[in-house]
């Protein structure tokens, strides 16, 4: 316990001290999101917001009492994909780049790293389902997807940190459950600079809005560090911790994903098209505050992780938990898109967000 507030303190502290160092320096050289006709806030807002945290995670490792060994691929690939992220920011990559530079990603933890989803337990009734060969190409999929799915719910201010500090608190649980002492101490240090970014991130009574951005480095850091974690723990012991279990904590930014994926096709439409389609864009729309959505799709997203929680705690059936899953995905495309349709959104010229810039 000692050592977890120890690291705690040092990783906010590091993330503290880099946004008060950095703040400055990015109003002066230009790495800011400027405010247009196709965004909320009214003034220039430094993108530091994934480099903090990113420093503040890196710092905070140095005070681990382990090797950190096990985690080079983990390391290598986050900086990988922050620095990705920080000249995205700096000005748009290609969608082609972006996607080697995520498959690239997706390799180091796969070849480098070992780390494969190579069985989803019985969620079809009929046994463990092992993919074998499939396992690599698989997981790297996953990653992919994952790092998109988050970085497209970063359309409002705290919602993509809040989401993860949600699928973080459920991953320490299952951690804890398993003895998993490194990964423990991992979510903690994250978990610390979470709360430092969305300090300044969030929109509270005393501030009308955010006063840094994580950028897509922060979006694409925290995605790609959760998903490291979450196979961890979901391909650890089949025996204690159920994979079905770990999907529902990561659920609500693959639901957002897949219904915005579902709803272009449908509408026979490029899934890379401008449209505000995500379900943060239909409260919006729908009169509601941001600050007051942000907390309704964060409450969706942790009961999603509590479900999962329940399911592993009670011994559920995996084929069961599997089959929740997918009738509440139905549910979720069946209620945006009957909130969608009276709003009319497809028909709203200007875009806050094109699809393009996040694959």
């Amino acid at each position: 316990m000692r050592d977890a507030i120890l690291n705690c303190l040092v990783a906010g502290l590091a993330c503290l001290f880099c946004i008060w160092l950095l703040r400055p320096l990015a109003i002066r050289v230009g790495f800011v999101d400027r405010p247009d006709e196709r965004k909320l806030h009214q003034n220039n807002i430094p993108l530091i917001g994934g480099v903090a945290i990113f420093f503040g995670f890196c710092f905070a490792l140095l005070n681990l009492r382990f090797s950190l060994l096990p985690f080079r691929s983990l390391l290598a690939g986050s900086a990988l994909i922050v620095l990705m992220g920080v000249v995205d920011d700096f000005k748009d990559l290609s969608a082609h780049l972006k996607l080697f530079g995520q498959l690239m990603v997706g390799m180091i933890l796969t070849v480098w790293g070992q780390l494969l989803i190579s069985h989803f337990g019985n969620i079809f009734f009929m046994g463990d389902v092992y993919i074998g060969y499939l396992a690599l190409p698989f997981t790297v999929l996953v990653v992919v997807t994952y790092l998109n799915a988050l970085n497209m719910i970063d359309g409002q201010d705290g919602l993509a940190g809040c989401i993860a500090l949600g699928q973080a608190f459920w991953l320490v649980i299952f951690a804890y459950q398993l003895h998993l002492e490194p990964l423990l101490h991992l979510l903690v240090i994250l978990i610390a600079v979470l709360l430092v970014f969305l300090s300044f991130n969030m929109s509270l009574p005393w501030r009308s809005q955010a006063s840094i951005f994580m950028g897509d480095s922060g979006s694409t850091f925290l995605a790609f560090i959760l998903a490291w974690i979450a196979i961890n723990i979901a391909q650890s012991n089949i025996n204690f911790i159920k994979p079905v279990s770990v999907l529902w904590v990561m659920a609500f930014p693959i639901f957002d994903l897949l219904n915005v994926v579902m709803h272009r096709l449908w509408q026979r439409k490029s899934i890379f098209a401008a449209s505000r389609d995500h379900l943060h864009h239909v409260l919006n729309f729908s009169g509601m505050k941001q600050s007051l959505s942000t907390i309704l799709l964060f409450s969706f997203s942790f009961g999603f992780g509590g479900i999962g929680y329940l399911i592993n705690r009670y011994d559920i059936p995996e084929g069961w938990g599997f089959l929740l899953f997918i009738a509440t995905l139905i549910c979720y495309f069946c209620v945006v898109t009957l909130t969608r349709q009276p709003m009319n959104v497809d028909k709203i010229a200007i875009d806050t967000e094109n699809l393009e810039h996040h694959v």
